[in-house]
């Protein structure tokens, strides 16, 4: 297997990366869905931004649950407690992409698509690393919970300023060499004939993904 839904000492030593990727992810990528968003404004197509209500403490508790506690939990189980785990007999780097790609897409916004696909990869590679769900559940989490907490005290982040870009990129390059040289070192990659991954694609998953595909660009248009 991958991983473990919570290894030895759930994956507490991983916490301090887990926490580089969310910090990584939201400043130094932290624009790509704006700025692919407006590329669709540009178009002429309709890019439609939930707004959530954010003006007690009441709603500030509520949505942090509803939005940044339970999809931490739930997503991660999935996507990567059951989907990844699923293709534990594939070579792990598609079955991380493949699980990354399932997690993008059940976002359902096109906008959305390329930072989640890259979150769920570098999640993907935290869980492989660390073979606990425990930290990509936190990582996510912080991620969320850091949207909710700067639109709830009104706090004002240019996430297209070259020093907050240059911030993230350099701790998402610590993330990835840090894996990168943990999983260098356990040298665990499995060959494959790709027997896992034809099984878990056909028939449904391909029919789940077609769906998700259809509602994204029916929201771009509609």
């Amino acid at each position: 297997k991958f991983g473990m839904m919570a290894g030895k000492g759930v994956g507490v030593k991983y916490l301090p990366i887990a926490l580089l990727l969310s910090i990584g992810m939201f400043l130094g990528l932290g624009y790509v869905n704006d700025a692919i968003a407006n590329i669709f404004v540009g178009w002429g197509l309709n890019v439609s931004s939930i707004k959530i209500p954010l003006d007690t403490v009441g709603q500030y508790i509520i949505f942090t649950i509803v939005l940044a506690v339970l999809p931490a939990i739930a997503e991660e189980l999935f996507f990567r407690g059951i989907i990844l785990n699923s293709l534990s007999g594939a070579k792990q780097v598609y079955a991380v992409l493949i699980s990354a790609l399932c997690f993008a897409l059940y976002h359902g916004s096109v906008a959305q698509l390329v930072y989640q696909f890259i979150y769920g990869v570098a999640l993907g590679f935290l869980f492989v690393t660390a073979k606990s769900i425990v930290p990509c559940m936190v990582a996510h989490f912080v991620n969320n919970f850091a949207v909710i907490s700067l639109n709830f005290f009104k706090v004002s982040v240019n996430l297209y300023h070259v020093l907050t870009i240059i911030i993230g990129v350099v701790c998402l390059a610590i993330f990835s060499s840090v894996i990168f040289l943990i999983l260098r070192k356990r040298n665990i990659d499995k060959d494959t004939n790709g027997g896992e991954i034809k099984r878990f694609l056909f028939p449904y998953a391909i029919f789940a993904i077609i769906i998700c595909v259809a509602l994204a660009i029916g929201g771009l248009v509609g």
